[in-house]
């Protein structure tokens, strides 16, 4: 059981004790921090420290005394004056007497150089030796090909950090790039210095681990000197001499010949893999020189500079909707339509718009609402198509929700966007069309609608009696001979 000061626990086996007193000492630090408890162990806190001094307790500068008797562990009074102590600065002191030994930091604006010294830093405050301007630093790196990325900054651009992250990844990509070559040609790919000197890799751990010098750290960012084969960067890390012959790992986009299809690749991927479809065109070629005699240019296969070839970037094979835009894009062209493209995306089928069922509907219901939506449409567009302007805007008025669905559903077929204003019960729909993007529709909605209930555009031929011309002389000629 715990004992009566809830601190220590009996170690009697057989205890018949009710308060079991604990006869060790508190010793327990008192409130002064100076002396400890000599009473015996005991719940809840100490009682103050009876130790009293019969001298004054001044400030630091004398202003402000405190009679005897003094506590042990009694503050100094407060001292409204102003302190009285050495400062580091030459502006006047601005805080009061204290009791701590180092006065608090200056706080008088004035103007400093920025870390980098790229300029003037106005309202810095004293205790502020300098500040960074927010600016790039700017500066050259010990390898003499890179300048430091870092924004303005204190202390030396490469730090032991930044040098060993460097130098990890440097490890994993010699590692990862060099996986079928020998141990030997690893180690020295890997300690190849970034500054011109050797063994990069244990000097820049040893500095990264001892905090020393930039001047024997490596050089954290990549080499940015163009590859001789595709002129992209070489992306390794810092190093000094030729670049390594790795693969090129920049992502290429390659399309077919029209532009329809295109994909993502690695650009070594693609480089293999154009060498590889000419070659193959190459042995093509070659059969028939015997029997042709005609020459083969080898020029573009064995060149180092054959990647500036635009081809390399056009290898994909055309398929069906390639056929199928190139057909629409000649049948534009000799139809003089604009934009076929936004023409054919809007459901088009043997020249009638594939018009919703709630369109219809809303026709039918309303035909004098859906003519007056078409006659406001079609005169947006063909102000749009005449205007000067990118784009020109019509606001129907406040109307239902299904009237506004309608209108937004419509607009579509015109190539136009429609966008809903205002809260409810004036909520209204504006219709913007821009020019080289809108359209006429082939039919209106109306029309449609009318065809389908069985109403023709144009009036059927009128029957009527069949004029005879028999060569047989009628009754009345007949008699008048007679």
């Amino acid at each position: 059981k715990l004992r009566f000061c809830g601190r220590h626990r009996c170690a009697g086996k057989c205890c018949i004790e009710v308060d079991h007193v604990c006869p060790l000492k508190c010793g327990r630090y008192l409130s002064c921090g100076n002396h400890r408890c000599s009473d015996d162990c005991h719940p809840g806190n100490c009682q103050r420290c009876q130790h009293v001094s019969w001298e004054e307790l001044t400030c630091h500068c004398g202003a402000e005394m405190m009679l005897p008797p003094v506590y042990c562990g009694s503050k100094p009074p407060p001292c409204s004056e102003l302190c009285a102590r050495q400062q580091s600065c030459q502006h006047p002191v601005s805080h009061t007497c204290h009791p701590e030994e180092n006065c608090p930091p200056c706080i008088m604006l004035m103007e400093a150089p920025c870390f980098g010294k790229h300029k003037i830093m106005r309202n810095t405050c004293c205790y502020q030796k300098a500040m960074s301007c927010g600016e790039m630093c700017d500066k050259s790196l010990p390898c003499g090909q890179h300048k430091c990325n870092r924004v303005c900054h204190d202390g030396p651009c490469i730090t032991a950090m930044s040098s060993a992250g460097g130098v990890a990844s440097s490890n994993n990509n010699a590692a990862s790039r060099n996986s079928g070559a020998s141990a030997k040609s690893s180690t020295n790919a890997a300690s190849s210095s970034s500054c011109g000197n050797n063994n990069a890799s244990s000097t820049g751990a040893a500095s990264a681990r001892s905090g020393g010098s930039s001047a024997h750290l490596q050089c954290p960012q990549n080499c940015t000197r163009p590859r001789q084969v595709c002129g992209h960067p070489c992306s390794s890390p810092c190093h000094a001499g030729d670049c390594p012959n790795t693969s090129c790992r920049q992502k290429v986009m390659v399309q077919c010949k029209c532009g329809n299809r295109s994909t993502a690749m690695q650009c070594s991927e693609n480089e293999r893999e154009y060498r590889t479809m000419e070659t193959a065109k190459l042995a093509t070629q070659l059969q028939h020189v015997g029997t042709t005699g005609a020459s083969v240019d080898l020029s573009h296969i064995l060149s180092s500079q054959s990647s500036n070839n635009k081809d390399r970037f056009k290898r994909l094979e055309c398929n069906d909707v390639c056929a199928s835009k190139e057909r629409a894009s000649r049948l534009a062209l000799a139809l003089q339509i604009e934009n076929p493209e936004s023409r054919g995306s809007l459901g088009t089928a043997m020249g009638q718009a594939a018009y919703s069922d709630f369109l219809k509907d809303e026709t039918k219901k309303d035909p004098s609402f859906a003519s007056t939506v078409h006659k406001a449409m079609h005169d947006l567009v063909v102000k749009a198509r005449d205007s000067k302007q990118k784009s020109r805007s019509h606001s129907f008025p406040a109307m239902s929700r299904d009237k506004r669905q309608f209108i937004h559903e419509y607009c579509k077929f015109f190539g136009c966007d429609g966008m809903s204003y205002d809260e409810e019960p004036k909520k209204n729909v504006v219709v913007t069309a821009r020019k080289g993007m809108c359209l006429l529709p082939v039919c209106s909605i109306v029309e449609v609608v009318q065809r389908e209930n069985g109403h023709k555009k144009v009036p059927g031929p009128v029957w009527g009696t069949r004029r005879q011309t028999s060569s047989t002389p009628i009754s009345v000629e007949d008699g008048d001979d007679a």
